[in-house]
């Protein structure tokens, strides 16, 4: 018996090879070629390294094709473009006085079959339709800052699961500054206020009374294919204005086949106050 000058281990009579580490005894008869396979425990070593290598390899692979399966199933990718999408309209005046007088003739029509009463509620829109044009009024002429700012990106089919959504620079801004004539004050519907007269807006209804403001109009966004349909609600004072609106257009595809493409809300809210007299 002996001890391997290599690794240490002991040395059997007659071993050519250390059973450790596989070196020649240098006292060998006839040295012969180091066998291809090492000793069993050295082995048995190699195969558990081996087999935690491979489950280590094979958790990453799993979730390299789970991330894989994912992408796949929401490969089609949508692209916000959010300079394009801060409003930039142009507006063309419709008259605001043909809904007053049905407003006012309404009531006035339905309280004809009673004599004793209709002289009282004749009153009653009789004040109503001259509050309206002193509500709007109201509405100070003067120069105007407005703030636009895109608070959200979101799918109009919240269930469809073919494309993902890229919401980067949601809460980037715009300021402008414009003067707001006594003739738009009186007449807020003419340039949609406080939308910017180049919008192109076309309020199909829109209420601005009493210091609460609703809207249902089409605005153009030459980038997402023109007019494009705006929902907006809010309130104001004689100087302030808080709008949120909501804007719904086609997506813009980076990559994918779509039927149909799909189609997005963007949401704004809308700031305004006025600074002082026009310049």
């Amino acid at each position: 018996m002996g001890i391997c000058a290599s690794c240490g281990n002991t040395i059997l009579a007659n071993d050519r090879f250390c059973g450790e580490c596989g070196a020649p005894i240098a006292d060998a008869a006839d040295p012969v070629r180091l066998p291809a396979l090492v000793s069993a425990r050295r082995r048995r070593r190699r195969i558990l390294i081996t087999l935690g290598v491979m489950t280590g390899l094979i958790a990453l692979g799993g979730g390299a094709f789970l991330l894989f399966a994912q992408q796949s199933r929401q490969g089609k990718v949508i692209r916000i473009a959010l300079g394009d999408f801060v409003p930039d309209f142009s507006a063309e005046p419709e008259p605001s006085e043909t809904p007053t007088p049905d407003a006012s003739e309404t009531p006035d029509a339905t309280e004809t079959p009673s004599p004793a009463t209709s002289e009282t509620p004749s009153a009653a829109p009789t004040a109503a339709s001259d509050d309206r044009p002193a509500l709007q009024t109201a509405i100070m002429p003067g120069n105007w800052t407005f703030t636009t700012v895109l608070t959200n990106v979101s799918k109009v089919d919240a269930s469809d699961t073919s494309f993902q959504l890229n919401r980067q620079g949601l809460g980037r801004s715009e300021t402008w500054s414009q003067c707001v004539s006594p003739e738009v004050a009186a007449q807020p519907r003419s340039t949609a206020f406080p939308f910017r007269p180049s919008m192109g807006c076309r309020p199909g209804s829109y209420a601005i009374a009493g210091g609460s403001y609703r809207a249902s109009m089409t605005c153009n966004f030459p980038q997402n294919g023109g007019a494009r349909p705006v929902e907006a609600n809010g309130s104001y004072t004689a100087d302030t204005a808080a709008i949120t609106a909501r804007v719904r257009v086609p997506a813009q595809v980076v990559s994918g086949d779509f039927a149909k493409v799909p189609e997005v809300y963007l949401d704004y809210r809308l700031t305004a106050a006025r600074t002082g007299p026009c310049n």
